[in-house]
């Protein structure tokens, strides 16, 4: 069996590609990777530290996202891994635009009885 090695470079390639299609041109971020900004960052948690890539972007009306991937979740099985990661983005993507549009109803009703007395 042939073992091959890849870098944090090009998996970070590969998940940036990934997201591509949802991104949109941002003025905070750097443009890495077409219009998403990778970084190779370490996560640490209580039973230690992990090697990962941070890979942010900006999704349609003014939606942030980042994601910290962990390199060994990523290569232990990276195909369900990004979809899991994609159906999930696109979850709470929905969820962000549902409560944005339940507050701007309110900030209405403020507004118009601020203006209509």
């Amino acid at each position: 069996m042939t073992s091959m090695t890849i870098g944090w470079k090009q998996i970070a390639d590969v998940i940036a590609r990934l997201v591509a299609p949802m991104a949109v041109q941002s003025l905070q971020l750097r443009r890495d990777i077409g219009l998403v900004q990778v970084d190779a960052v370490e996560i640490k948690e209580p039973d230690g530290a992990y090697p990962a890539i941070r890979v942010q972007f900006e999704m349609a009306e003014a939606l942030g996202v980042t994601l910290n991937i962990k390199l060994a979740e990523f290569t232990a099985d990276p195909v369900p891994y990004m979809q899991g990661l994609l159906l999930h983005l696109r979850d709470m993507e929905h969820s962000a635009k549902l409560r944005r549009a339940g507050r701007q109803a309110e900030i209405n009703v403020v507004y118009e009885a601020i203006t209509h007395g």
